[in-house]
């Protein structure tokens, strides 16, 4: 059985940048769907060594609508801006669909009658 999700804004990667724009998107109502592989934050996990330390203060990777961490100077460990990201994405309920296989899905471009831009299906 084939299903098909019809959404205004696909973003690809459950990351910090796709996080962010999720954020921007749901505080602006508008329908979208993050598609992610692993988990949320998949390559900070498992990609990343186990010992990275970010390299620019917390205060930096603050995103939209967080409070951010509490010590703005710190330099985050790997594991614990993970964490920052899990708990960011659930404060808003990020629409994210895991896991996504890596094999090409089809995506058509709709065009809607009166609408300012195409859609995705």
């Amino acid at each position: 059985m084939r299903r098909t999700r019809v959404t205004e804004t696909l973003i690809v990667g459950a990351g910090q940048a796709g996080l962010a724009l999720s954020r921007v998107l749901t505080d602006a109502e508008r329908p979208h769907v993050l598609l992610e592989r692993g988990r949320v934050g998949e390559r900070w996990r498992s990609e990343r060594w186990e010992s990275l330390t970010l390299l620019t203060p917390a205060w930096a990777s603050v995103l939209p609508g967080e409070p951010g961490p509490g010590d703005a100077e710190s330099f985050e460990t790997r594991d614990a801006f993970v964490e920052r990201l899990e708990r960011y994405a659930a404060t808003f309920e990020a629409p994210v669909v895991v896991p996504v296989p890596t094999v090409p899905a089809r995506i058509a471009l709709v065009s809607v009658p009166g609408a300012s831009s195409n859609r995705a299906r």
